[in-house]
Protein backbone atom coordinates (compact mmCIF):
# COMPACT_ATOMS: atom_id res chain seq x y z
CA UNK A 1 0.00 0.00 0.00
CA UNK A 2 1.53 3.32 -0.91
CA UNK A 3 1.44 6.33 1.13
CA UNK A 4 -1.14 7.80 0.33
CA UNK A 5 -3.69 5.40 0.69
CA UNK A 6 -2.01 4.42 3.98
CA UNK A 7 -2.83 7.73 4.99
CA UNK A 8 -6.46 8.01 3.64
CA UNK A 9 -7.17 4.84 5.36
CA UNK A 10 -5.62 6.02 8.35
CA UNK A 11 -7.83 9.33 8.13
CA UNK A 12 -11.26 7.25 7.54
CA UNK A 13 -10.35 5.10 10.57
CA UNK A 14 -9.45 7.83 12.94
CA UNK A 15 -11.25 10.91 12.14
CA UNK A 16 -12.15 12.27 15.19
CA UNK A 17 -8.67 11.88 16.96
CA UNK A 18 -7.09 13.37 13.74
CA UNK A 19 -9.77 16.46 14.14
CA UNK A 20 -8.61 17.03 17.88
CA UNK A 21 -5.04 16.76 17.51
CA UNK A 22 -5.51 19.55 14.67
CA UNK A 23 -8.03 21.54 15.00
CA UNK A 24 -7.73 21.52 19.19
CA UNK A 25 -4.50 20.97 20.35
CA UNK A 26 -3.21 23.09 16.95
CA UNK A 27 -1.20 20.46 15.89
CA UNK A 28 0.84 21.55 12.89
CA UNK A 29 1.03 19.57 9.84
CA UNK A 30 4.17 17.66 10.52
CA UNK A 31 3.48 16.99 13.99
CA UNK A 32 0.12 15.12 11.88
CA UNK A 33 2.29 12.99 9.27
CA UNK A 34 4.71 11.99 12.38
CA UNK A 35 1.12 10.62 14.42
CA UNK A 36 0.60 7.22 12.86
CA UNK A 37 4.04 6.22 13.32
CA UNK A 38 3.44 6.17 17.19
CA UNK A 39 0.28 4.34 16.44
CA UNK A 40 0.79 2.15 13.45
CA UNK A 41 4.44 2.20 12.64
CA UNK A 42 4.57 4.58 9.49
CA UNK A 43 4.37 8.18 8.95
CA UNK A 44 1.93 9.69 6.37
CA UNK A 45 5.07 11.14 3.98
CA UNK A 46 3.08 13.14 1.97
CA UNK A 47 3.15 16.72 1.16
CA UNK A 48 1.46 19.60 3.18
CA UNK A 49 -1.50 20.25 -0.18
CA UNK A 50 -1.91 16.38 -0.31
CA UNK A 51 -2.55 16.21 3.81
CA UNK A 52 -4.43 19.14 3.21
CA UNK A 53 -6.63 17.88 0.86
CA UNK A 54 -7.10 14.94 2.45
CA UNK A 55 -8.32 16.60 5.83
CA UNK A 56 -10.35 18.84 3.56
CA UNK A 57 -12.39 15.36 2.45
CA UNK A 58 -12.85 14.50 5.97
CA UNK A 59 -14.12 18.51 7.14
CA UNK A 60 -10.97 19.29 8.99
CA UNK A 61 -10.27 22.86 8.43
CA UNK A 62 -8.30 25.49 10.74
CA UNK A 63 -9.35 28.13 8.26
CA UNK A 64 -12.44 29.35 7.40
CA UNK A 65 -13.49 29.62 3.57
CA UNK A 66 -16.71 31.39 3.34
CA UNK A 67 -17.61 30.49 6.68
CA UNK A 68 -16.22 33.34 7.98
CA UNK A 69 -18.62 35.73 5.80
CA UNK A 70 -21.54 33.81 6.65
CA UNK A 71 -21.38 34.01 9.83
CA UNK A 72 -20.23 37.63 10.36
CA UNK A 73 -23.66 38.38 7.75
CA UNK A 74 -25.53 36.64 10.54
CA UNK A 75 -23.81 38.05 13.76
CA UNK A 76 -22.81 41.51 12.25
CA UNK A 77 -21.71 42.86 16.21
CA UNK A 78 -22.74 40.66 18.06
CA UNK A 79 -19.68 38.51 16.75
CA UNK A 80 -17.62 40.52 18.96
CA UNK A 81 -19.87 40.61 22.33
CA UNK A 82 -19.49 36.89 22.54
CA UNK A 83 -23.64 36.59 23.68
CA UNK A 84 -23.55 33.61 20.78
CA UNK A 85 -21.44 30.61 20.23
CA UNK A 86 -20.34 29.34 16.96
CA UNK A 87 -19.90 25.82 16.29
CA UNK A 88 -18.47 24.41 12.57
CA UNK A 89 -18.38 21.39 12.07
CA UNK A 90 -18.87 20.74 15.54
CA UNK A 91 -15.85 22.78 16.85
CA UNK A 92 -16.01 25.81 18.44
CA UNK A 93 -14.98 29.09 16.71
CA UNK A 94 -12.75 31.77 18.43
CA UNK A 95 -15.15 34.76 17.33
CA UNK A 96 -11.71 36.79 17.01
CA UNK A 97 -10.55 34.56 14.78
CA UNK A 98 -14.20 34.93 12.55
CA UNK A 99 -13.45 38.89 12.53
CA UNK A 100 -9.73 38.42 11.59
CA UNK A 101 -10.75 36.29 8.60
CA UNK A 102 -13.65 38.38 7.64
CA UNK A 103 -11.15 41.12 7.06
CA UNK A 104 -9.36 39.01 4.99
CA UNK A 105 -11.97 38.39 2.31
CA UNK A 106 -13.11 40.23 -0.29
CA UNK A 107 -16.84 41.30 1.16
CA UNK A 108 -18.39 41.08 -2.35
CA UNK A 109 -17.95 37.35 -2.93
CA UNK A 110 -21.12 35.09 -2.34
CA UNK A 111 -20.64 33.53 0.73
CA UNK A 112 -20.63 29.95 0.54
CA UNK A 113 -19.87 26.55 2.68
CA UNK A 114 -20.23 22.92 2.29
CA UNK A 115 -19.68 22.64 6.03
CA UNK A 116 -21.81 23.20 8.95
CA UNK A 117 -22.47 26.18 10.96
CA UNK A 118 -24.53 26.03 14.64
CA UNK A 119 -25.08 29.14 16.48
CA UNK A 120 -25.61 29.32 20.01
CA UNK A 121 -27.27 32.01 21.33
CA UNK A 122 -27.24 32.85 24.76
CA UNK A 123 -28.40 34.91 27.72
CA UNK A 124 -25.61 36.60 28.52
CA UNK A 125 -22.11 37.91 27.17
CA UNK A 126 -20.00 35.48 27.46
CA UNK A 127 -16.49 38.12 27.66
CA UNK A 128 -14.32 35.58 29.63
CA UNK A 129 -13.81 34.05 26.22
CA UNK A 130 -11.88 36.64 24.49
CA UNK A 131 -8.38 35.40 27.09
CA UNK A 132 -7.26 32.33 24.71
CA UNK A 133 -6.65 30.21 27.80
CA UNK A 134 -9.88 30.26 29.20
CA UNK A 135 -11.48 29.52 25.43
CA UNK A 136 -8.83 26.69 24.47
CA UNK A 137 -9.88 25.27 27.80
CA UNK A 138 -13.71 25.83 26.63
CA UNK A 139 -13.29 24.52 23.34
CA UNK A 140 -11.24 21.38 25.06
CA UNK A 141 -14.57 20.64 27.28
CA UNK A 142 -16.78 20.85 24.18
CA UNK A 143 -15.12 19.19 22.04
CA UNK A 144 -14.49 16.12 24.91
CA UNK A 145 -17.87 16.03 26.12
CA UNK A 146 -19.30 16.16 22.19
CA UNK A 147 -16.88 13.12 21.54
CA UNK A 148 -18.34 11.16 24.60
CA UNK A 149 -21.64 11.53 24.32
CA UNK A 150 -21.23 10.40 20.70
CA UNK A 151 -18.96 7.35 21.52
CA UNK A 152 -22.18 6.39 23.87
CA UNK A 153 -24.83 6.62 22.00
CA UNK A 154 -23.12 4.80 19.21
CA UNK A 155 -22.06 1.96 21.23
CA UNK A 156 -25.47 2.17 23.27
CA UNK A 157 -23.87 2.34 26.41
CA UNK A 158 -22.86 5.42 29.02
CA UNK A 159 -19.54 4.44 30.43
CA UNK A 160 -16.82 7.01 32.48
CA UNK A 161 -14.62 8.85 30.53
CA UNK A 162 -11.22 8.21 31.04
CA UNK A 163 -9.74 11.95 30.44
CA UNK A 164 -11.85 12.74 33.34
CA UNK A 165 -10.40 15.50 35.85
CA UNK A 166 -8.35 12.77 37.66
CA UNK A 167 -6.71 11.18 34.77
CA UNK A 168 -5.28 14.68 33.28
CA UNK A 169 -2.18 15.89 33.88
CA UNK A 170 -1.36 18.88 36.77
CA UNK A 171 -2.33 22.03 34.23
CA UNK A 172 -5.36 20.45 32.80
CA UNK A 173 -6.97 19.43 36.17
CA UNK A 174 -5.97 23.13 36.95
CA UNK A 175 -8.14 24.30 33.68
CA UNK A 176 -11.03 22.42 35.04
CA UNK A 177 -11.50 23.03 37.94
CA UNK A 178 -11.25 26.52 36.80
CA UNK A 179 -13.50 26.06 34.09
CA UNK A 180 -16.05 23.58 36.42
CA UNK A 181 -15.85 26.88 39.00
CA UNK A 182 -16.66 29.20 35.81
CA UNK A 183 -19.67 26.94 35.07
CA UNK A 184 -21.12 27.31 38.17
CA UNK A 185 -21.12 30.69 38.58
CA UNK A 186 -22.54 31.26 35.06
CA UNK A 187 -25.33 28.92 36.56
CA UNK A 188 -25.78 31.13 39.83
CA UNK A 189 -25.60 33.66 37.56
CA UNK A 190 -28.66 32.13 35.11
CA UNK A 191 -30.38 31.50 38.08
CA UNK A 192 -30.31 35.04 40.06
CA UNK A 193 -31.79 36.18 36.58
CA UNK A 194 -34.43 34.28 35.67
CA UNK A 195 -35.29 34.78 39.93
CA UNK A 196 -35.74 38.82 38.72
Amino acid sequence: MDGYQAAKNFLHDNPGEVARLYMIERWELSQIQQYPQNQLGFELQLTDGQLKTLLGAHSIKKNLGGEALIIKSRLGSRLTNWDCLVLVDNVLLDNIDVEKSCRRKNPNAPPKSKRNIDYIDLSFRFGSLTQPEKFRSFQRLLFYTRSHFESCFESGRWAPDSRGLYARNADLQADLTNLSNMHNKVSHALTEFRAK
